[in-house]
């Protein structure tokens, strides 16, 4: 595909959600357009009416592209439960820049680091892979601790409708943003805005391009600087803002990218704003199951021999922290992480679910939510050998299960007590 006509089909994408042409910036050179772009479009119209399963279902069986399927994939996957999927199509295509960490460094609990770090700052910037919920549970714990120092502006990439709807609501829709359909997303935003944070909207959605991949990628990086500026950090000389990035976002220093520099949002915030933003980098230091060479269970900082911040790789010299977490590892089917969480409570399946028609898509919603919010959880199971747990905080919830093509099979509702009436 030429140039111009791949940026075309990369803007045709944004156009249909604005965040998501970031997963297939670099992934669509070897597919047809027209068949790529109606597949994806198709998918994306699935995973929009809550149905990722069917999304899943209609990439692997229609599209032949195979980096392409690997980004794609990789985050639909991660937004059904499959954390183990996700992560071994994450590691086909993105970088993977884990490093062994250098004599003269040690591993020290990343909350206590950071938010020590983060007294003294106004702004705090921190990175997510979009395939990775364990990063969203993070930054959670990440906001609670902030919240008490003063912080009470939550930016996040995806958010797409009226703030102050939002925030009145409570809960996020599946209108709320792409990437805030995962249920570990929907729960940060429930948990952010319990806190009392204010969310705020700065993505950019003209959708305007030139053709050059380098310039509209810094104008939308200027945009959304403006757009926090204007909304936020103009209003108050003592705001504290929490921003929630993916990936190279997060970067403090320009980058040159193919000869060109791209000046990042983090960048740009920290000329905009006059102060030094304090910037966490996640995405780069991921263990998988198979290479994990460091065992702890929480997620971790390098600090060198003067008690400094020790950032390798691809963000040394652009951001202050590189968070390490626990290798992926699966329990029982559900992510080992989630279930370690201490108001969560692992849950066995209603005995009426069965996966007698193949693949079914079981998904929890809060009893007090609409139809159209995000799940507190689902998974994907594959036949009733295997009955993975749901993962929720004690409650009421109706269990809706769909099959691959996103039609209900069953609805029944669910009441999880909490430990103590265990």
């Amino acid at each position: 595909m030429q140039n111009v006509q791949r940026f075309q089909f990369i803007m045709s994408i944004r156009l249909f959600f604005p965040v998501v042409c970031i997963i297939v910036l670099h992934a669509v050179d070897a597919c047809g357009q027209g068949d790529a772009l109606k597949v994806i479009q198709d998918a994306l119209a699935l995973n929009s009416e809550g149905k990722p399963l069917a999304a899943i279902k209609l990439i692997e069986s229609q599209s032949n592209d195979e980096e392409l399927n690997s980004q794609i994939l990789a985050t639909l996957y991660s937004f059904v439960g499959d954390e183990q999927k996700a992560s071994e199509l994450h590691s086909r295509t993105f970088r993977n820049n884990s490093l062994s960490p250098p004599s003269n460094t040690r591993f020290v609990p990343a909350m206590d680091a950071i938010v020590g770090q983060a007294l003294d700052r106004r702004i705090v910037i921190v990175n997510e892979s979009h395939d990775a919920p364990q990063h969203r549970q993070f930054i959670l714990q990440l906001a609670t601790k902030l919240r008490g120092n003063g912080f009470q502006y939550y930016a996040f990439e995806t958010l797409s409708e009226d703030s102050q709807l939002l925030k009145e609501r409570g809960y996020p829709l599946r209108s709320t943003g792409f990437y805030s359909v995962e249920p570990m997303f929907g729960e940060l935003i429930r948990g952010v805005l319990k806190l009392g944070y204010s969310p705020v909207v700065y993505e950019d959605f003209s959708n305007n391009s030139t053709g050059n991949q380098i310039t509209d990628i810094n104008s939308r990086e200027e945009a959304q600087c403006a757009n926090l500026v204007e909304r936020v950090l103009s209003k108050d000389p003592n705001t504290k803002l929490l921003v929630h990035v993916g990936h190279d976002h997060v970067m403090e220093t320009p980058r040159k990218v193919r000869g060109k520099e791209i000046r990042w949002l983090a960048a740009r915030l920290k000329d905009a704003s006059g102060t030094d933003p304090l910037t966490i980098d996640q995405t780069t230091q991921i263990q998988h199951r198979d290479d994990a060479t460091n065992q702890f269970d929480q997620p971790m900082v390098l600090l060198d021999a003067n008690e400094k911040s020790f950032v390798g790789g691809h963000f040394k010299g652009t951001v202050d922290f590189q968070v390490y977490h626990p290798a992926a590892r699966i329990e029982f089917g559900r992510p080992a992480w989630k279930l370690r969480i201490d108001d969560l409570v692992s849950v066995p399946l209603p005995t009426q679910i069965t996966a007698n028609s193949g693949r079914v898509l079981i998904q929890a919603f809060h009893s007090d939510e609409s139809e159209d919010a995000v799940p507190a959880d689902q998974l994907v199971m594959v036949d009733d050998a295997s009955r993975p747990s749901l993962i929720l905080r004690p409650g009421s919830y109706r269990v809706l299960v769909q099959d691959e093509r996103g039609h209900e099979i069953s609805r029944t509702e669910l009441s999880v007590p909490s430990r103590t009436n265990r």
